[in-house]
């Protein structure tokens, strides 16, 4: 129903419009009835406006002499203490919340109703209880403009939570495992800790997030990423979220610095290592350096002898580098029996534990994906250019250095550059 026709309604066998309105709840004891319905006595749209003009004028001033006597202090009390005054201040800010609760639920209710009596309308049915209910209940389920005021109405009755809106972002998300989780850990930190949706302000955000750091459990990348997931979350679903944008973030956590492996250290592994599997996986690690997300759905082009890495979170596109002459054979191994990205972790570090590698030091700065490291320092170490290291190692670069690059070297440049890494302790371990 369009705005400038609110609460104006015409019966099937009748040409005269009808006033019809619900009573807040808050005043409705009061008022002595739940909803309004009024014969308006005309038919020409113009003045049956204006006349719900003059009733709306009329009932709101009622509603709210009665929420000011609700509100008004008793006479009688005497001199408060300041105590006192504060917690009477506080229960007027209490019912005062309450109140507009109250009447954006009622508001969001009138919607509704409206939108049910102009299906009822533009389907020729008649305007019974019965049918009201089932035409209500379409447009909640059936109807964008019905589906949002659902979800407005379950928010302002607290029935919506944030790890419920999280629910509905991850239905149409494809986020990796790594990301949805930490999207859920914000996701019920922010429940445990801030207003609802509906109240929470910018102040309320920045408190938590600054709780959070000062905790020293978090590091900044780590609360950046739940910030963004409770923002994705509430936007996701049609609400407001500005209150978690421009949040400054920053924790006393220091983030953590990996360190390559080295080659004897490597050597000492592969000697522990009784899988040819994950042999297979940390060689191709080491001479390649991709993620371990791309290395497991890695695949390898006979044809042209390229290997092929699926694109990452911080790449824009799949990448593509010559296989290095000494691995070939280990590559097609690796791609005729490869494993999941938890299994690799998992066993990884089961491997790092047998070699003797335990400790602080070994379980947080030497990981996987330090063979990544060392695969970039051993080209920068040979002289490699820098981007053509980038390049190959799938380190993110502008667009205009990449174009730059490719106009002056060819693929046979680039593999010549990945030929240059060798781990003489290593070369026993290929196949």
């Amino acid at each position: 129903m369009k705005t400038k026709d609110r609460y104006l309604f015409r019966r099937a066998d009748s040409a005269n419009f009808e006033y019809r309105r619900n009573v807040p709840t808050d005043v409705r004891d009061a008022f002595g009835k739940s909803r309004i319905r009024q014969s308006l006595k005309t038919s020409e749209k113009q003045v049956a406006r204006e006349l719900r003009d003059t009733l709306n004028r009329q009932f709101e001033s009622q509603w709210l002499r009665i929420r000011r006597r609700k509100m008004s202090r008793p006479l009688g009390q005497g001199t408060l203490t300041t105590e006192e005054s504060s917690i009477v201040e506080a229960g007027r800010l209490e019912r005062a919340d309450g109140l507009r609760d109250t009447v954006v639920l009622d508001t969001i209710q009138e919607q509704l109703d409206e939108a049910a009596f102009a299906y009822l309308r533009a389907n020729g049915l008649p305007d019974t209880p019965e049918e009201i209910e089932d035409a209500r209940s379409y447009v909640e389920a059936r109807t964008p403009e019905g589906r949002q005021l659902a979800k407005e109405l379950q928010l302002w009755r607290g029935e919506l939570t944030y790890p419920m809106l999280g629910e509905q972002l991850f239905a149409v998300r494809n986020l990796s495992a790594s990301t949805e989780s930490e999207y859920r850990r914000g996701l019920a930190l922010a429940e445990a800790a801030l207003p609802p949706v509906n109240r929470v302000s910018r102040q309320d955000v920045q408190v938590w997030v600054n709780s959070l750091a000062a905790s020293g459990e978090f590091a900044a990348a780590t609360l950046r990423k739940m910030l963004t997931g409770v923002r994705s979350s509430i936007r996701q679903a049609g609400f407001h979220s500005e209150p978690f944008s421009n949040i400054s973030v920053s924790s006393p956590k220091t983030e953590i610095v990996r360190q390559p492996w080295t080659e004897e250290e490597l050597e000492l592994l592969l000697n522990t290592c009784d899988k040819d599997w994950l042999a297979a996986a940390i060689l191709v690690a080491t001479f390649t350096g991709p993620r371990a997300g791309a290395l497991v759905d890695m695949s390898y082009d006979s044809a042209s002898d390229v290997i092929r890495f699926p694109k990452q979170k911080l790449e824009r596109s799949e990448r593509v580098i010559p296989c290095p002459d000494g691995l070939r054979e280990t590559v097609r191994f690796w791609v005729s029996s490869p494993r999941t990205k938890s299994s690799l972790s998992n066993e990884f570090t089961k491997l790092k534990r047998r070699s003797g590698f335990v400790g602080t030091s070994y379980d947080q700065v030497k990981v996987f994906h330090s063979l990544r490291h060392l695969a970039l320092s051993k080209l920068i170490q040979l002289g490699v250019d820098s981007v053509a290291a980038r390049i190959i190692s799938g380190h993110r670069q502008p667009d205009e250095i990449l174009q730059r690059y490719y106009t002056h070297h060819t693929a046979e440049d680039l593999r010549r550059s990945i030929n240059l890494i060798r781990f003489p302790r290593l070369d026993r371990f290929l196949r």
